[in-house]
């Protein structure tokens, strides 16, 4: 009579458990990774889109500005529309938002979620040679942070933005 028996030995499920284990690891570590790098895009884009807007808002408003009288006081840029002479502010809000100030009213650049950082160096105006009231060009300088700096490393993205815009009036 044979009294063979079956069934795996203690080292053979030390063994498995441990390559099954390796693998969970290994898959988890690349969705976290996967799901990091896709928040992490997002926040990305989001900065981008928001300092597109800001920066064409700010184009479009210089150019269409009378660049006589342009007032540039470190985070405001006053001006005289050339198109319906009305008086406009761009306005930076430090930690908070840009905004375009106007009798119309008052239009946010920046999403809620996206805060502005570097407002003091907003704004700078170039005058004419031996002007002291003609503009030239207005240099725009302002950064853009969205994201949850306590989620982690990465998370958290800060761009900065930079523009010289000639003045056409």
């Amino acid at each position: 009579m044979n009294n063979k028996k079956t069934g795996f030995t203690l080292i053979e499920i030390v063994v498995v458990v441990g390559v099954l284990g390796s693998i969970i690891v290994t898959v988890a570590s690349v969705l976290l990774n996967s799901f990091k790098a896709k928040a992490r895009i997002e926040v990305t884009d989001k900065i981008e889109r928001n300092g597109g807007i800001v920066l064409s808002e700010l184009k479009s408003g210089v150019v269409n500005a009378s660049g006589i009288d342009m007032l540039c006081v470190g985070s405001t840029l006053t001006y005289t529309s050339s198109i319906d002479g009305g008086v406009t502010n761009l306005v930076c809000y430090e930690g908070t938002k840009i905004a375009s100030e106007s009798a119309n009213g008052v239009f946010d650049l920046t999403s809620s979620d996206v805060a502005v950082s570097g407002c003091n160096n907003f704004v700078q105006c170039d005058l004419y040679s031996g002007s002291t009231d003609r503009t030239t060009q207005v240099d725009f300088v302002f950064g853009l942070i969205a994201g949850d700096a306590q989620a982690g490393a990465g998370q958290q993205v800060n761009r900065q933005f930079q523009s010289t815009i000639v003045v056409r009036n």
